[in-house]
């Protein structure tokens, strides 16, 4: 061992610690708006592909301007959108924010607080993860604003959390923008939007989604799909007009508008303190129950769309706060679900069928075979089996023992890839580690299931095409902080998106929050 090279390491770590300690904090290093663009369903490779057919004022000035980390991974499975915002706003791991593997994400957000524009009952009171936002309002005792602004419920709620001044998303029955009366006030902005002239009430009927550019795919001809041409016209008519849009690229026009408004209110009347806005643009459209496949001319055309929107609230955010007073955030996660309800055609090859409620009959069975008649499942669902642990206690046998049968089981189960005993899950090989990451503390799940991507599941009188099979290995992804006028910088090295609060933590000057595990990048120290 070289004991010198070793010394001078640490002597190193040292003088950096040193000179970060005693590094002055100035006012004018701490950003007055921090605005968080996530792009749910972006693939890096296509990100990297479709970069020279995007505009010059949106991704691309973003990476001419600040550190893009190409290899940046979120460290377990990705089950839904949720799992992974949660981890960007928190910096912690499924297993300690509660949204993972097996979240019911229904019950989450079930709650008795009114709906404001909408008729669902939704709140963010069961989350009880920390922020960023969250220790920013902290600090400066409520006077910062923190907002998130998506498509889609869940999403909006997740960003948001318990502590955060808002969360807005459009409701797909009466295309207005939405909230839970659990937020205490509403910005001024909010009641402009659903009342103006250009709201999606007022213009749901003249909306039509066409290609915004007639651009060529610079993807190979194999991997396009036979109508390749990009000629698509799409129409929003009839009684899901509104749940069409929300589920198209168009939605990101409603979100910018939105934003748009949000930001220009925010940087009037709360000039005093930060303001933070986490805003989602989907690139994974669907229509009809059917996500397009990635390399369709309709999935060309949301890059398209998100970057130009990009553009357009970057311009808006430096007019309303001071291109100096700026950070922009970008982060992007693979698409991870995109259920279609459809019925296989009756002439084609059989496909794989899961029922949760047959998973559950076939295991009582099982069991009922070894250990006695009883009910020994409380439920199954498409991503995990629930015991009856309180019968399994009472009988003095061992949960281990029967989590390990019902895994085995599973395994042979027509349309399953693998299951896994949630007690297997414990072992410190890397797969095994993320795993465990993805798994909720507070999880009652004793068996996790992973379904073929070719896998209808039914549900009631329903059969839809499964999600695509959670993805175990690393997936790499995007993350880009830039500020204005900054220089362009491509780090290769693999990096969590757990630092991510962390960093910006750092950058505000305020501890990260309760629970973040990564530490701050060392681009920005």
């Amino acid at each position: 061992m070289n004991k010198g090279g070793g010394w001078s390491r640490l002597l190193t770590s040292l003088v950096v610690f040193s000179a970060l300690s005693i590094r002055p904090l100035e006012a004018r290093d701490i950003p007055r708006l921090l605005l968080c663009i996530h792009l749910e369903g972006a693939e890096s490779s296509l990100l990297e592909t479709y970069t020279p057919l995007l505009g010059q004022d949106g991704l691309k000035r973003l990476l001419s301007e600040g550190v893009l980390y190409a290899n940046a991974d979120y460290g377990f499975p990705l089950t839904e959108p949720q799992s992974a915002l949660a981890t960007l706003v928190s910096g912690c791991y499924p297993r300690e924010h509660k949204l993972g593997w097996g979240t019911d994400y229904t019950e989450l957000f079930r709650s008795s607080q009114r709906g404001i524009n909408t008729s669902s009952r939704l709140s963010p009171e069961r989350l009880s993860y920390c922020t960023v936002g969250d220790v920013l309002r902290d600090v400066t005792q409520g006077k910062a604003s923190v907002y998130a602004i998506s498509a889609t419920a869940p999403e909006a709620l997740t960003l948001a959390a318990t502590g955060a001044s808002g969360a807005f998303w459009l409701d797909e029955t009466n295309g207005m923008w939405a909230s839970s009366a659990y937020y205490p006030a509403l910005p001024k902005s909010f009641t402009e939007v659903n009342r103006a002239s250009q709201s999606l009430r007022n213009t749901i009927a003249k909306q039509v989604w066409t290609p915004l550019r007639r651009v060529s795919s610079p993807l190979p001809s194999y991997y396009l799909p036979q109508r390749a041409e990009g000629n698509f016209r799409y129409f929003f008519a009839g009684a899901h007009a509104y749940r069409e849009y929300i589920s198209s690229p168009l939605v990101g026009d409603e979100i910018t508008r939105f934003a748009t408004a949000l930001l220009q209110e925010s940087a009037v009347e709360k000039a005093s303190a930060p303001t933070i806005l986490n805003i989602t643009y989907p690139l994974a459209p669907k229509r009809a129950g059917t996500t397009y496949s990635p390399y369709s001319p309709e999935a060309l055309d949301a890059y398209l769309r998100a970057d130009k929107a990009i553009g357009s609230l970057l311009q808006v955010a430096e007019k309303a706060f001071g291109a100096e007073h700026c950070l922009f955030v970008v982060t992007s996660a693979p698409r991870v679900a995109g259920a279609a309800k459809v019925t296989p055609p009756s002439n084609s090859i059989k496909k794989p069928l899961y029922s949760p409620a047959k998973a559950t009959a076939l295991i009582n069975l099982y069991l009922s075979a070894l250990y006695g008649k009883e009910n020994w499942v409380e439920r199954a669902t498409s991503d995990a089996v629930y015991l009856n642990r309180t019968l399994i206690e009472r009988k003095a046998l061992s949960l281990r023992e029967l989590q390990l049968r019902t895994a085995a089981l599973m395994r042979e189960m027509d349309g399953v890839a693998d299951a896994f005993a949630v007690s297997e899950v414990t072992s410190g090989d890397n797969l095994s580690m993320r795993m465990l990451r993805a798994i909720p503390l507070t999880s009652r799940a004793d068996v996790l299931v992973r379904l073929e991507a070719t896998t209808y599941v039914s549900e009631g009188n329903v059969e839809h095409l499964n999600a695509p099979p959670t993805a175990l290995s690393p997936l790499p992804c995007w993350l880009i902080i830039a500020r204005p006028g900054g220089k362009g910088v491509r780090i290769t090295r693999p990096i969590e998106m757990v630092a991510l609060a962390s960093t910006l933590a750092y950058i505000l000057r305020i501890r990260p929050p309760t629970g973040a595990q990564g530490a701050p990048l060392e681009e920005w120290l």
